[in-house]
């Protein structure tokens, strides 16, 4: 039984891709803030495919203690893990912050994203061809190192840009991390996909958006073909898109310094909050 755990399960591209995935024979954790929209993904799929092995842990993104403590429940549930997949992400129009004061977008895209990743990284390692999948985006916004909670100055697509860069400069610091047989770091564009990501966008760039964007289950099919798929090999430290097609690295995401400098700063920062979580 291969186990896969998906972050935003309860959004577009997060159901899809656990209905993707939800065949007899595989397990499934699915991770979500809101207890009520969990249970109810949760019953579609079970519903939809017959596959009682698929449960969810809440986890709340803007609060590290509680993806601290989603990830002590996992740990405690599984001795296995062949992906995880890395969904969930938001865009806010305007300043705010996470439980923790971050900036909320670095907060949930890339800290979260972090915490959780670096918190299962021995499971990862343990599993022969385990995936970490991160979906991202081609983005070339550079990360302003001295002001990542954007105090002197902040724009909602640069705050967003720069997340979705942080993202690849981690998968790509994770790459070399990964220390067990055949594991794999990938990134992966999804391109534009009907979603609640562009909520907070302009009208306009919403409505052109939903015209232009595709379904969420064309990213789900190929997210579940390369976390799962036996036709896929050397992709550590790649970048694909929906059709596979190996994309290049954006702006500086190439830059080795940049990825170990942030991937400090992030470890810097998650050890502010290495008191003992309570896990049941």
């Amino acid at each position: 039984m291969k186990t896969f755990v998906i972050t935003g399960a309860t959004g577009a591209i997060g159901k899809a891709t656990a209905m993707e995935l939800a065949k007899p024979g595989n397990k499934l954790i699915l991770l979500g803030r809101n207890k009520q929209k969990l249970d109810q993904v949760i019953k579609e799929i079970k519903s939809a495919t017959a596959n009682p092995n698929i449960e969810g842990v809440i986890a709340d993104f803007s609060d590290i203690s509680s993806v601290k403590k989603a990830a002590g429940q996992i740990k405690n549930k599984i001795t296995q893990l062949n992906g995880l997949i890395n969904i969930a992400a938001c865009y806010k129009a305007k300043k705010e912050f996470t439980k923790d004061l971050f900036e909320f977008m670095f907060g949930v895209n890339h800290m979260a994203v972090f915490v959780l990743t670096k918190e299962l990284l021995s499971l990862i390692n343990a599993t022969p061809g385990a995936k970490v999948l991160t979906v991202s985006a081609p983005s070339s916004t550079p990360l302003n190192f001295s002001d990542l909670n954007g105090d002197t100055k902040f724009s909602a697509f640069t705050a967003f840009g720069a997340s979705k860069m942080a993202n690849l400069l981690f998968t790509f610091a994770l790459s070399k991390r990964m220390h067990g047989v055949g594991t794999s770091a990938i990134a992966f564009h999804p391109g534009l996909t009907k979603s609640s990501l562009t909520r907070e966008m302009p009208f306009f760039v919403r409505g052109l958006l939903n015209l232009i964007s595709h379904k969420p289950e064309k990213p789900a099919h190929s997210i579940a073909q390369l976390v799962s798929g036996i036709h896929f090999n050397d992709m550590n430290g790649k970048f694909y898109d929906c059709k596979f097609k190996e994309l290049p690295k954006p702006g500086n995401s190439s830059d080795e310094a940049i990825q170990e400098k942030l991937w400090k700063v992030s470890e810097e920062i998650a050890n502010r909050f290495e008191k003992p979580v309570a896990v049941h």
